[in-house]
């Protein structure tokens, strides 16, 4: 699992079967207080698997379902509701949380009840490693945890039989970085973001203190940047990819700090690609608005709106 990235961003590696995952994954009291025993009542026996590779995976088209993945010891989980006549494959990533005690973590996963479409929420499993309030999937110096989502997420494509065109990759904060990079390595997806991370570097200091501590070996945030700069900053890891996807970035401007210090910087980068005639740039829809949520998340309807903009921009 300690490769490197592969030509498309997602390295090879080798899944083997553990029912004990779900053990080590508190599915049992933590996930009937998360979901208030409804989901639990839900995903039945028959509604929770464990496929031996991506290349396994046999799509559950009668209701929500969960999928664990063991890696080399590391538990990926993957929260589904599929539907047969969807157009589209929505992914979702997951933001930061407080409460360190409820892992995994499927946010919005009501969403995936009320929208037409396929929904896959990844949970991320470096929040594991040592009471991280966020980790961003980035896992360890040694095992990056994205290229593994990103091959997961491609078997799960290709069992659904849809085009990758197909798949919009969508998050907030954190979950916004993930879509960001996952979208450079599932080649054809699109992503939508709201009030993204863009540079892990600049996020919260104390979570990238103790990130980097639990992480990466207590290494400092210039090292950190030095040695994975592709890893820890958006754009570093488009160039490196000589690859940008379709990008639909939605940005409170009352949310001061992720204004400047990620989405400003992001879109000036960005700007820059377009004007220096880069034939790998492609599209980035920008809408900034105004509320005095900050940096808290579009709501469901309001980001549904957003969805629809984002499709009409990208089938155009």
């Amino acid at each position: 699992m300690g490769n490197a990235f592969a030509n498309d961003g997602v390295m090879e590696f080798n899944v083997r079967c553990g029912m004990r995952i779900l053990e080590n994954s508190m599915l049992t009291d933590e996930l009937t207080e998360r979901f208030d025993g409804h989901l639990l009542r839900e995903l039945t026996a028959s509604a929770r698997f464990y496929p031996s590779s991506p290349d396994s995976l046999v799509p559950y088209w009668d209701g929500p379902a969960l999928y664990t993945f063991d890696v080399d010891g590391v538990p990926f989980e993957f929260f589904t509701n599929l539907k047969r006549d969807a157009h589209r494959v929505y992914a979702f990533g997951t933001a930061s949380r407080d409460n360190l005690r409820i892992l995994p973590r499927f946010d919005r996963w009501r969403w995936a009840f009320a929208m037409r479409d396929s929904v896959i929420v990844y949970n991320d499993p470096t929040r594991y490693l040592g009471g991280l309030r966020c980790g961003w999937c980035l896992g360890t110096a040694q095992n990056p945890y994205l290229p593994c989502i990103a091959a997961i997420l491609r078997g799960f494509v290709q069992a659904l039989g849809r085009r990758f065109e197909e798949l919009v990759l969508f998050g907030s904060s954190a979950g916004g970085f993930t879509s960001l990079m996952l979208g450079a390595m599932l080649r054809g997806a699109s992503v939508v973001v709201n009030n993204a991370h863009t540079d892990v570097l600049l996020a919260d200091e104390a979570a990238v203190s103790r990130l980097l501590r639990v992480c990466f070996g207590g290494i400092s945030a210039r090292t950190a940047r030095e040695r994975y700069p592709t890893r820890l900053r958006v754009m570093d890891f488009y160039h490196h990819q000589r690859y940008m996807p379709r990008i639909f970035f939605a940005q409170n401007a009352r949310d001061s700090f992720h204004m400047q210090r990620h989405f400003l910087p992001f879109a000036r980068e960005a700007q820059t690609l377009r004007e220096s005639g880069h034939d790998w740039g492609r599209q980035l829809f920008v809408e900034v608005y105004s509320c005095r949520s900050g940096h808290a998340p579009l709501p469901y309807e309001r980001m549904m709106a957003r969805f629809a903009l984002a499709e009409r921009l990208f089938d155009g």
